[in-house]
């Protein structure tokens, strides 16, 4: 929520407790009342949404991300080499095609980090019997294979949380604009039929902070 959103909520909020202390006299007029009413529901709604935005909130998952990313192409990395390692005592240039992937390469992208992981422990898996003198082992790969697999998991969650940020901020976005109008709407309510009560309007309008709108004064004597 902006700054200027969270200065709205608050005006909304004195708004709605300065009609609740007044209640008895705009209470019979069946109009201000049923907008009173929209207005404390769209306040309500306001603050689900407002919650919704901030319990979705990506950027702890993204420095996740980013810290898991970084640990898991570090150890294909050192996967990589023992294979490359094989692949260039044995001579086995398919081999080595396949995995003379270079440090930068793999922490390239997200994408490329998933795809190159992914084409690393594939070969890994089939020279596994063949090339344990490498340090090679079976724990090694189910290891980094079960942490692919939580990576490949990651990127979804952070785009469902972002997606759902978005949606909350949409509804706050749509829930003031509704709002703006029942409170201007109050605003001619209050005037019209309650002109002649002075100190009401007043602190209505001093709640209301309306830019550019003056309070009522008395005439000075």
């Amino acid at each position: 929520m902006t700054l200027e959103e969270k200065t709205y909520r608050t005006m909304q909020k004195d708004s709605i407790a300065y009609l609740q202390l007044n209640e008895a006299l705009w209470t019979p007029k069946i109009r201000i009342k049923t907008n009173v009413d929209l207005l404390k529901t769209n306040d309500k709604e306001l603050d689900v949404a407002s919650q919704a935005q901030e319990n979705n909130n990506p950027g702890g998952l993204v420095d996740q991300k980013n810290h898991q990313f970084e640990v898991l192409a570090d150890n294909f990395y050192s996967l990589s080499c023992k294979l490359r390692f094989y692949a260039k005592d044995t001579g086995d240039m398919v081999l080595l095609k396949d995995v003379d992937i270079s440090e930068s390469e793999l922490k390239h992208s997200v994408l490329d980090t998933l795809a190159l992981c992914g084409k690393i422990l594939k070969q890994a898996k089939n020279y596994l019997l063949i090339a344990k003198d490498c340090d090679l082992t079976a724990e090694e790969l189910t290891k980094l294979e079960k942490d692919l697999e939580d990576a490949n998991k990651l990127p979804i969650a952070v785009n469902i949380t972002t997606n759902e940020r978005k949606s909350a901020t949409r509804s706050i976005k749509e829930i003031n604009s509704e709002s703006r109008l029942i409170l201007d709407k109050l605003d001619d309510a209050l005037e019209g039929m309650f002109a002649g009560n002075k100190d009401l309007l007043e602190g209505w309008f001093q709640v209301r902070k309306i830019k550019g709108r003056p309070l009522k004064k008395k005439k000075a004597e």
